[in-house]
């Protein structure tokens, strides 16, 4: 009803942050007559949301004013040689935080709208992501099969394959 409205669209800072207030409030506050959903709240998990009471907020940040997220230490892109084709491709070399190394499944939606908060909207992600939904698929083959790797490297131009194609491919399918 009110998605496509201009307050929404061009103030969600998280995609998905008001669909997850939306159903924090459904199930701690359903006999409450007014909701409040804001589109400027981070995208955070069911927990964080439910202990913040509907209302998350941003972590403050280290004294240097670099952003250390709750999964991600730090994700930049690196322009490289591809070492099945030998052509110059861009990757985006993540380094977990211990807590993204010891992610469960029911929080891997909160550490990939981490990622895709930091990253999603650089020119490098949004140009090369050829196959809708790669990116994520990456994240979550080298959680599952490469947990304590030290850099996580996705890949935007690869394509999006089943869980079991991407873990045969050593999460780098072609």
């Amino acid at each position: 009803m009110n998605g496509a409205d201009s307050q929404w669209q061009e103030n969600e800072r998280a995609e998905g942050s008001m669909r997850r207030q939306m159903v924090c409030l459904l199930v701690n506050y359903r006999s409450k007559r007014e909701w409040n959903l804001e589109p400027f709240r981070p995208y955070v998990s069911h927990e964080e949301a439910t202990a913040a009471k509907c209302n998350p907020v941003e972590d403050g940040g280290t004294e240097t004013g670099e952003t250390k997220g709750k999964y991600i230490q730090s994700a930049k892109w690196v322009y490289r040689d591809d070492p099945d084709t030998g052509n110059k491709v861009w990757t985006l070399s993540v380094v977990p935080t211990e807590q993204g190394r010891k992610v469960r499944s029911s929080e891997t939606d909160a550490m990939y709208q981490e990622l895709f908060n930091l990253h999603g909207a650089d020119q490098q992600w949004q140009e090369n992501e050829t196959s809708s939904g790669s990116m994520r698929r990456q994240l979550v083959c080298l959680i599952v099969n490469y947990r304590s790797k030290a850099i996580w490297n996705l890949e935007p131009f690869r394509p999006y394959v089943s869980h079991e194609q991407a873990t045969a491919a050593g999460c780098n399918p072609r």
